[in-house]
């Protein structure tokens, strides 16, 4: 017989104040490996988890393990819903147990991905104290989740306080450890990418090898992160011909700090042995230019600037590009991973996209380089390549980049089309696409159908407008907030342009033509009847997934009914006793 419900929640209190009997309980087990195939499931189905979370309690009356609180843990963490993360590590708390090593890593990942830096610093503290006041010692893989967290979320100071931490309690800081240092660079959009050009170099000062993540967290510092303000890249500068550790000392981590007076760092520049020239307020007239315009901070010898003039355009360096350039350029990029004996992968040649010159030239060259490091291509690189021709209005070169990609084997997907979209600015080439996708097996999606209303929206041509109207009618396309919001904006500039056309104004002569005339009235007599007779997509909070109401299985029902019975039988026992 299965056990008795006081035996297995001897602290519940849901309502049920009788012995149940369950005799097709399902075990631990079953719920162990169910949990953990939702939660390590592409994607996570996490609210899924909670529901049988909840049907392990209520309905087979099982306590729930150390283990199924971690499963849990680790779920919200990879979605970032922080404070259920710490609710559950709370609830683990008050039955007594210590938490697992992959239970601290997880509250430290969930930190990470926090939406909120203030709350996930708040959460990110009160673990790290909690572990110190209970004596608990991290090891390496909890050391590295606790610098992400506070990398992550803006607090490099102490990031950098725990890997000296590390060091002290004889962890090993690893290509992991710097790795998520560089993850916390990217979080400052400011001056990131000097942080992360330090990292790396400490890196190789530390012999510590870089990795391919290395160079895609560095690219990423490229794309997302400035240099700061022109006081920051000279005190870079100054650091970095001044940076003379002693080879045999491995610690601390964190490296000397120069005066931030900028009386002090201007006559440090001055010491320099080459001369700054920023081009947007020069400290250098008069001076000609070295080419490249800027060093290879990961490589050139401040020595070999001796005499010569570095030209830094601030105003340029607000330029993904010309970022770039600062660590070399593509070329420069690929040739310190060739010596540092790392391969580049897909990732990295899409991040290199990201931040070089958007000309056609550079795009065929970066192909070209894909090719001859034996990478193989894939449709999200040649869904950027069509989607920046696509921006560019370089429609032909947009088409071939999708020639190109069907002769390298590789299938158009909904990206494909949703990018090819902002290439079609007529009518003719929007029906085209939408064609071209029904005969692909394709479904248009709301994204898709958004960017051709936005291209039509934009050339303020009703006809192409009413034709996307009618399709999204006709294949039950929801409308989003954003379609609906250009409309009635283009809608109102048509009328304000006939306004200025009826006061005197001169105005465009296709405004005034019998056929826009006429496709113009027949929007504005459809328009409120459309936005009835098609779907509305209304955006989903993003804690939707607890959004639910736990509801009893028909065996919890069964349950249910047999205790009922159970009662009148003891009801009608103790009657006929009294009688």
């Amino acid at each position: 017989m299965a056990p008795l419900k006081s035996e297995s929640l001897p602290d519940d209190s849901d309502g049920y104040d009788v012995l149940e009997i369950n005799r097709n309980k399902r075990s631990h087990y079953y719920y162990k490996y169910k949990l953990n195939d939702l939660i390590h499931s592409k994607p996570i189905r996490l609210q899924e988890a909670f529901q049988v979370f909840d049907e392990m309690q209520k309905v087979d009356r099982l306590a729930p393990s150390r283990f199924h609180f971690t499963l849990l843990i680790t779920g919200c963490a990879r979605m970032g819903f922080t404070e259920k993360a710490f609710d559950l590590f709370e609830m683990l708390l008050k039955r007594k147990w210590k938490p697992t090593d992959a239970t601290i890593t997880s509250l430290f990942n969930a930190c990470a991905e926090c939406d909120s830096s203030r709350l996930g610093l708040e959460k990110a503290t009160f673990l790290r104290e909690w572990l110190s006041e209970n004596g608990i010692v991290c090891n390496s893989s909890q050391y590295n989740a606790m610098i992400k967290a506070f990398a992550k979320l803006g607090d490099m100071k102490t990031a950098f306080q725990i890997v000296n931490e590390m060091v002290e309690n004889k962890q090993s800081t690893t290509t992991t450890t710097f790795n998520m240092l560089l993850m916390g660079c990217i979080s400052n959009k400011e001056s990131g990418l000097l942080c992360a050009i330090k990292i790396v170099k400490k890196m190789m000062f530390h012999r510590c090898p870089l990795n391919v993540h290395t160079y895609n967290l560095l690219l990423r510092a490229v794309r997302d992160c400035g240099v700061g303000s022109q006081e920051d890249l000279s005190r870079f500068l100054v650091e970095w011909y001044n940076e003379k550790p002693d080879p045999g000392n491995q610690t601390p981590i964190v490296e000397r700090k120069l005066s931030t007076d900028d009386e002090n760092i201007g006559e440090s520049v001055k010491k320099l042995p080459f001369r700054l020239n920023f081009e947007n307020n020069q400290l250098v007239t008069n001076e000609e230019r070295i080419l490249p315009p800027a060093p290879n901070l990961l490589t050139t010898s401040a020595v070999s600037l001796i005499g010569k003039v570095v030209s830094l355009d601030m105003e340029s360096l607000k330029e993904r590009s010309s970022r770039l350039q600062l660590i070399g350029g593509v070329e420069g990029v690929l040739s310190h991973m060739k010596l540092k004996n790392v391969n580049p992968s897909i990732k990295t040649f899409s991040l290199l996209l990201d931040s070089s010159p958007n000309t056609l030239e550079q795009e065929n060259k970066l192909i070209q380089y894909v090719e001859e490091n034996g990478v193989k291509l894939d449709t999200d690189i040649f869904n950027m390549i069509i989607k920046r021709r696509s921006f560019r209005g370089d429609t032909k070169s947009a088409i071939n980049a999708l020639v190109r990609m069907q002769a390298n084997n590789l299938l158009p997907n909904v990206m494909t089309f949703g990018v090819l979209a902002l290439a079609c600015n007529t009518k003719k080439l929007g029906l085209q696409l939408i064609d071209d996708m029904d005969k692909a097996g394709f479904q248009i999606n709301t994204e898709t159908i958004g960017t051709l209303m936005a291209q039509a929206c934009i050339k303020q041509d009703f006809a192409y407008i009413l034709s996307i109207m009618k399709v999204m009618k006709e294949k039950k396309i929801a409308a989003d907030a954003s379609v609906v919001e250009r409309l009635m904006i283009t809608q109102q500039k048509v009328k304000n342009l006939l306004l200025k056309h009826e006061m005197g104004e001169k105005i465009a002569d296709r405004f005034l033509s019998d056929d826009y005339a006429k496709n113009f009235r027949t929007f504005n007599l459809t328009f409120k009847q459309w936005l009835k007779e098609v779907d509305f997509q209304a955006e989903e909070p993003r804690f939707k997934q607890f959004d639910y109401e736990f509801k009893p299985s028909l065996r919890e029902e069964e349950l249910k009914f047999e205790q009922e019975i159970r009662k009148k039988i003891k009801q009608r026992i103790e009657a006929e006793m009294n009688a």
